[in-house]
């Protein structure tokens, strides 16, 4: 069992992290304070750590990983990982050569398995149409399952006990060539009440409460809860039930792909509008106006303004800093420099006010510096000094003259 001391280590570091707490660590600590609070776990029971989508992770998140595998080594803590290939374009070198990392590459399926799928899933399907979906599906399983789903829609096939049985005719069925074209052609089949509502919904995110959906959709409220039933039968977003989440429940899309292609189909008026929705029901429904949520929060605001117009923007402009610079101020104080950076970075090319530009710049130049970059962080610091200087504010320029003189030591 841990002493006092190092459970108040523990307790420190991660009520950072959940918001509990605002004192500022450094990534070193709360990656200190994670493991340890990691470990004790696996004393107790194995630990899994599941991640997917890891092509998406910054830099704070790969980096954690790695320093637990060099710690943690001799504890009962399993890591699995799910990427895209794309990953290994970005970060070819992570983890290779490493003996306790195993890496599986997934093949495309062979047509037999792909095949066997099919009748598995459709077992009267016609031979030509599997033949033909096996063509074009080029190994793809995602692609054979969601032309099974474009069936169910319009009820040529319907689920019976636990397999899929056909009721129409469908030999002269066009298949489109990709899985993004397909999805596309299956969403336009749609009724247009499901279609607005899954549109609101991809402007939500992969996961989302049901108490959202209300919140911003554009669809009628008393109708909500009767499409959502539907686009569940449907197979467009499942129930996720969660122990833990005050709605014992989210819903969630079942394929990551169908909720980007919906939220392509959005116009930019559409995704101003129902982006900036999103961003103040966040606001108003978390505490502190949503800081432990901040880095989402800009998210919306910065797509919201990137879908504006020129005078749109400038009314979102004020707002969408000030949600980057708290998301910074956010992501810098839970160990994440780099998304800190950018934030602080993003937050400074937006801004039209020099001064605000000069506080930004020497915020992201302080995150660069903990992220290890002390080069990109002298330039920033350089920038931020140059603008109070050209201002006149001389007392600004000399503190961030002296942070570039940290960085040369």
């Amino acid at each position: 069992m841990p002493d006092d001391k190092e459970r108040a280590f523990v307790e420190a570091r991660v009520g950072v992290l959940v918001g509990a707490s605002h004192a500022e660590l450094g990534r070193d600590e709360l990656f200190a304070g994670w493991r340890l609070f990691l470990e004790r776990l696996a004393a107790a029971e194995p630990v899994v750590l599941l991640i997917e989508d890891l092509q998406w992770a910054d830099t704070g998140l790969l980096d954690f990983l790695q320093y637990l595998l060099e710690w943690s080594r001799e504890s009962r803590i399993f890591i699995l990982t799910l990427a895209r290939p794309e990953f290994t374009e970005t970060r070819p070198d992570w983890l290779t050569g490493r003996r306790e990392v195993f890496t599986l590459h997934l093949s495309p399926l062979a047509d037999p398995l792909l095949d066997e799928m099919l009748r598995g899933l459709v077992p009267n399907l016609p031979g030509p149409l599997r033949q033909r979906i096996i063509e074009r599906a080029q190994g793809v399983p995602l692609y054979a399952v969601e032309l099974i789903r474009s069936l169910v829609d319009r009820d040529l096939v319907v689920p019976r006990d636990g397999v899929y049985t056909l009721l129409g005719n469908v030999d002269q069925l066009e298949v489109p060539g990709t899985v993004t074209s397909l999805i596309s052609a299956r969403l336009d089949a749609l009724p247009s009440a499901e279609r607005s509502l899954i549109k609101d919904l991809a402007v939500l995110g992969d996961t989302f409460p049901a108490s959202s959906v209300a919140a911003i959709s554009t669809v009628p409220v008393d109708r909500i809860e009767g499409l959502l039933r539907t686009l569940v039968a449907k197979e467009i977003v499942a129930v996720h039930k969660d122990p833990l989440s005050p709605e014992q429940g989210r819903y969630v899309f079942v394929q990551t792909l169908l909720r980007d292609v919906a939220h392509g189909m959005l116009t930019k008026r559409e995704r101003r509008s129902r982006h900036l929705a999103v961003a103040r029901h966040l606001q108003a429904t978390y505490p502190n106006e949503g800081e432990e949520v901040a880095d989402v929060i800009a998210a919306h605001y910065t797509d919201a303004y990137h879908a504006s117009t020129i005078d749109e923007q400038n009314e979102l402009r004020s707002a969408t800093v000030h949600a980057l610079a708290r998301s910074g101020r956010r992501a810098g104080l839970i160990g994440a420099p780099d998304t800190a950076e950018q934030a602080f970075r993003t937050a400074a090319e937006l801004s039209v006010d020099e001064h605000e530009q000069a506080v930004l710049l020497a915020s992201a130049g302080d995150m660069a510096k903990q992220g290890g970059r002390p080069t990109d962080a002298q330039n920033l610091f350089e920038k931020a000094a140059r603008l109070h200087g050209t201002a006149g504010r001389r007392r600004d320029a000399a503190r961030v003259t002296c942070r570039i003189g940290r960085c040369q030591s």
